[in-house]
C-alpha cells in the first residue's frame, strides 16, 4: 500500500475542496442545461474515447484520483477541516466530508449539549460551555456528582505518628496519600504520639475505674491498657476489688472501750471517746457514762449525787461552815484553810468550840481539818481576836445564835484587867497544828481542876478514846 504523506494529504484536501466547489457548480449547470451541442463535456470526447486529462471521471494517467486502485488516505481515518468532518473511505480511495453543526473536534462532530451543564460519564467529566460545546476531561480519582473527585491526604506529609488501630508507628509519605509502617507497638501507642507506649499494666493487675466507683478494671492481655469488668460491684470498688463494708461510715455505737464510730471506708470501728465508767445507749446515740447511778461524792464542801449516768453528778447539798464533806456526806469537822482570812478561820474554830461547849457532852465532839492551813493558831490569837471585836454587834451576829456567842465568851473568859470569868480553853499541844486532818479534835470535859468545873480542850483525837 502506498503511504499518503502529510503534504499529499494537504494537496488532496485542497483538491477535495475544489472538487466540492466544482461539483456544486456542475450541479447548478446541470439544472439549467444538458450535454453541450459541441460535445465538449467531460463525459465524452469527440472521438468517443476517455479524455486525456481524466476530467470525464475516468482514470487519470497519474492515478491521483484513486481510480487506479491505489488508496489516497488511511481507511477510516477522520479529521476536521474547520467545522467539517472529513473521513477516509473504507478502501482509502476517497475522502468523504460531513458538516458539523456544533463544530468538529478530533475528527468527530461535537454533539450538542446543554449550555453550562456538567455530567459524569464513568470516570470522565463532560462539561458544556455557554455556547453548547462539550468538553470531556478524564478524572484520576473518579467522577461523582458532576465533578472530579478530589483526593484528600491521609496524613501530614513526612510526619511520624501513631496509628492506634494498627498499634504501630507509621511515617506519612511526602504527598500525604500513603503511610508506611515503621515500628510495631506491642502495647499500642497513644493517638498522635511518635513513639510506642510502654506496658500500661501487668497481666492480672486490677484497679478501680476512675469514672465509676463500683467498677473493677482488668489489665488487657496485651498489657496495652485496661478493660472494665462485665459486672459492677454491689457496693463499691476498693483497692482493685469489690468491697463490702462491715459498717456504715460515721455510725456510732458502744464498744468495749467506749464510744466507737465506723470509719469513712466502712472497714471497721474506731474509738471516738474512751469511757472510764462504761458506755450507755441513749435516744441521742451512744455516750459515755459519767458516774454510777446513786453514787455520791464530795466537791469541796458540796455533796454531789449521780441521778443519771450520762448527765453525771449534780449538786445535792452543801455542808455548813462547821462541817466537811467526806465520802459524799457532811461530817462535823472544823475545816481551817489558807483560802479563808485569819478572822474567818478564828470564827470557824470558835463557833465549833461554842457548839461543843454548849452541848456539854463529855469527850470528843469535832475533829479539826487543817490540811489547807499553813500557819498554826494559838490561844493568844483567839483571845486577841475575840476581845478586839467582842463589842461589835455584827461580830456577835456572826456566831449565828446568841447562845453560841455567850458560850464563846465563857470559853475565852473576861477580857480586860478585871477578871470575873477565867478562860475555859486549853490547847494540849499549845496550838492548833497546820497541815493535819482529824489529828487534833475539840473535846469537852465536865469537872476537873478548873474552878468552874467546865473546860474546852483541843487535844489529839486519840486522847479522847
Amino acid at each position: 500500500m502506498r503511504l499518503i504523506t502529510s503534504s499529499t494529504r494537504a494537496l488532496l484536501l485542497g483538491l477535495l475542496m475544489q472538487s466540492l466547489v466544482l461539483t456544486g457548480c456542475a450541479e447548478e449547470d446541470k439544472a439549467t442545461s444538458t450535454v453541450s451541442n459541441d460535445s465538449s463535456d467531460s463525459s465524452d470526447a469527440a472521438d468517443g474515447t476517455d479524455a486525456a486529462d481524466g476530467t470525464d471521471g475516468t482514470t487519470a494517467p497519474d492515478g491521483t484520483d484513486g481510480t487506479d486502485g491505489t488508496p489516497i488516505c488511511t481507511p477510516g481515518q477522520d479529521t476536521c477541516n474547520g467545522t467539517t468532518r472529513v473521513v477516509c473511505s473504507a478502501d482509502g480511495s476517497k475522502l468523504n466530508s460531513e458538516p458539523c453543526d456544533s463544530g468538529c473536534k478530533f475528527g468527530k462532530c461535537v454533539e450538542a449539549c446543554t449550555p453550562n451543564s456538567a455530567t459524569c460519564d464513568g470516570d470522565v467529566l463532560s462539561t458544556c460551555s455557554a455556547t453548547g460545546v462539550a468538553t470531556k476531561t478524564p478524572c484520576d480519582s473518579g467522577c461523582e456528582d458532576a465533578k472530579c473527585n478530589t483526593v484528600e491526604p491521609l496524613c501530614d506529609g513526612g510526619k511520624v505518628f501513631c496509628d492506634v488501630g494498627l498499634k504501630a508507628i507509621v511515617e506519612c509519605a511526602q504527598d500525604g496519600l500513603t503511610a508506611q509502617k515503621k515500628e510495631v507497638c506491642p502495647f499500642g501507642c497513644a493517638d498522635g504520639a511518635a513513639a510506642c507506649s510502654e506496658a500500661a499494666c501487668d497481666v492480672g493487675d486490677t484497679r478501680c475505674a476512675t469514672d465509676d466507683d463500683k467498677v473493677v478494671e482488668l489489665c488487657l492481655a496485651d498489657q496495652s491498657g485496661w478493660k472494665k469488668a462485665e459486672q459492677a460491684c454491689k457496693v463499691s470498688c476498693k483497692d482493685g476489688g469489690c468491697f463490702v463494708p462491715t459498717c456504715e461510715p460515721a455510725v456510732a455505737e458502744c464498744g468495749v472501750l467506749g464510744v466507737e464510730v465506723c470509719n469513712d471506708e466502712g472497714t471497721g470501728f474506731e474509738v471516738k471517746e474512751l469511757c472510764k465508767s462504761g458506755c450507755a445507749v441513749t435516744p441521742d446515740g451512744p455516750a459515755c457514762k459519767l458516774c454510777k447511778k446513786g453514787l455520791k461524792q464530795c466537791d469541796g464542801k458540796t455533796i454531789e449525787v449521780c441521778n443519771d449516768e450520762v448527765v453525771g453528778f449534780v449538786t445535792e447539798t452543801t455542808c455548813s461552815d462547821l462541817q466537811a464533806c467526806q465520802n459524799g456526806a457532811c461530817v462535823e469537822t472544823a475545816v481551817l484553810s489558807d483560802a479563808n482570812t485569819a478572822s474567818a478561820n478564828y470564827l470557824i474554830l470558835m463557833k465549833a468550840m461554842a457548839k461543843c461547849f454548849a452541848a456539854g457532852v463529855e469527850g470528843s465532839c469535832r475533829p479539826i481539818d487543817t490540811t489547807g492551813l499553813t500557819k498554826a493558831i494559838t490561844i493568844d490569837d483567839l483571845e486577841t481576836w475575840f476581845c478586839d471585836n467582842e463589842d461589835d454587834e455584827s461580830f456577835q451576829a456572826s456566831f449565828g445564835t446568841e447562845a453560841d456567842f455567850i458560850a464563846a465568851t465563857d470559853i475565852i473568859g473576861t477580857c480586860g484587867f478585871l477578871v470575873t470569868n477565867l478562860s475555859d480553853l486549853t490547847f494540849e499541844q499549845d496550838e492548833v497544828q497546820p497541815g493535819k486532818n482529824a489529828v487534833q479534835c475539840i473535846g469537852y470535859s465536865d469537872g476537873g481542876f478548873i474552878s468552874n468545873g467546865k473546860e474546852l480542850i483541843v487535844d489529839l483525837c486519840s486522847a479522847f478514846k
